[in-house]
Formats: structure tokens, sequence, C-alpha cells
């Protein structure tokens, strides 16, 4: 990649598009401002120019800029994100996990391919040795996070790992078959595939799979409905189970006139 690669911020590019069209109706920057919930001054910026170019994000800038060499390294050696994170922390990035997580998200959007992935396993452990039939550095471990990352977000796993866990464990073919039969009926909106699911894990040998399919067909009216419509109450319920939170925190800690504006800060 090369270092002064620039990429599209599309929620920016959207933004300028709606200043710049608001603007050419006829409308005051004060107007605007009110309209899209932001400042005079990002409308003044964004008022005239190219939305294309006034949203491209370039990598030089900002504290992570003088750093980008080194990313660049990383990910050209096949290093992954975490293990990036650790050698440029080693050459003095003091920034937040995440704002660097990002910064390497956009590095992988402008290459257009993924850094490595961490392997989720221990190599050579030296401290199983202490814990009662460990075979300590002899062995290989292959962690529980290791399996979530395989079966959640269908991060590959090594040959030799695969091999093993499936020839031991035969039950995650179908866990990850459940998994990845569920995803696919929301991916395509597809009904006939809810009811196939359910039929199917109704007399599945796992019984929570069991049980899911039960719950499922219990309250099929509403399942029906969460497939067939684009539409959800994902927002509202986000907003409860944070009022929710809050709530718990300040149980005991303080009135409700700071709860009140601890409430309306937070939401």
């Amino acid at each position: 990649m090369a270092p002064d690669k620039f990429i599209l911020n599309p929620k920016r590019y959207h933004l300028i598009q709606q200043i710049q069209e608001a603007l050419a109706e006829g409308c005051s920057k004060r107007e605007v401002a009110r309209r899209l919930g932001i400042g005079r001054s990002t409308v003044l910026k964004y008022a005239e120019g190219d939305p294309k170019a006034l949203s491209e994000i370039g990598f030089q800038s900002g504290k992570l800029g003088q750093y980008l060499a080194d990313c660049i390294i990383c990910f050209n050696h096949g290093l992954s994100k975490k293990e990036t994170i650790h050698y440029i922390t080693q050459k003095g990035c003091h920034a937040p996990k995440r704002t660097i997580y990002d910064y390497l998200s956009k590095i992988e959007t402008a290459a257009e391919r993924k850094f490595a992935l961490y392997g989720h396993y221990k190599h050579l452990t030296t401290e199983l040795p202490h814990r009662q039939g460990s075979k300590g550095s002899q062995a290989d471990y292959v962690t529980r996070e290791m399996i979530f990352h395989f079966l959640w977000f269908d991060e590959p796993l090594e040959e030799a790992h695969h091999a093993y866990l499936f020839q031991h464990y035969p039950i995650l073919y179908e866990i990850k078959s459940c998994i990845q039969s569920f995803r696919q009926i929301y991916e395509c909106g597809n009904m006939p595939f809810l009811y196939l699911f359910i039929e199917n894990h109704l007399t599945s040998g796992i019984v929570s799979f069991k049980s899911f399919a039960k719950g499922l067909l219990k309250d099929i009216e509403a399942v029906e409905n969460s497939v067939a419509s684009p539409l959800s109450n994902g927002f509202v319920e986000g907003v409860n189970n944070k009022l929710k939170m809050i709530k718990r925190i300040m149980y005991g800690r303080g009135s409700l006139e700071l709860l009140r504006a601890k409430l309306m800060f937070k939401i």
C-alpha cells in the first residue's frame, strides 16, 4: 500500500452532499446546521468544494501518522493487528488501542486486504506445567477463544487444529452448521429456511438447540416478521438497556436530580 493513498469516508461524504444540497435549495447556514444537528462551523467548512475530495481520509496526519511506515512494515510482513499494536507501542505510540485498531482498519480498506489473523492458541506455554496433569511446554494448547472465533466469526483454524478438534469433538460440526444456517435465514430473508431450521433442530441431540427451536416456534409470528421485514426495534431495546445500566450504576449513590441529569446527558 502506498503511504500517501487515500480512502473515502462514506459518512462524511453523505453529510457533505446533504449540506451542499440544502444550501443549493436556498437554506441559510443556520437552518442547515439546525436540520442536520451539526455546528455552523461544519457547514462553513463543507459549503464549497468537491464532496469526494473533502471526504477523503489520509494516513499521514494525526498522532498515528508518524507510525504509518511501521504499520505498513508489520502489514507486509504478515503480522496481526494485535502484534502490530504491540510493535508500535514499543516504538513509543501511546494512542488508545481502539484508535489504533480503527487506523489499521483504514489501512486494510486502502490496501483491499486484511492483516493476518491472530492465533488464539498457546505455543509452548510455560505456565501450564504448574497445573496438575498438564503437559506444559510439550503441547500446543487451543483456547476456547480460538474455537469461539472460528464458530462465530468464521476465522480459519490451522489445519492441524481443525483436524484434531473435529475428530475428537464432532459436535462442532452441528454447532457450526446451526450458526451458519440461522444467519442464512436473515441474510436471504427466506421464510422456508426458517421453517426448515426449526424442523431440523426440534429433533437435535443438543438440548440447547432443541430449546432454541421450541422458543422460535412458540413466538413464530414475531420471528416471521423479523425475517420478512427490514424494520427492527433494536434501537429502542438498546436505549432501554442503556437506561437500566445507568440506573444500576446510580442506585443508592445519588439523588433523583443527579440521575435525571445523567440520563439526559447519556441518551
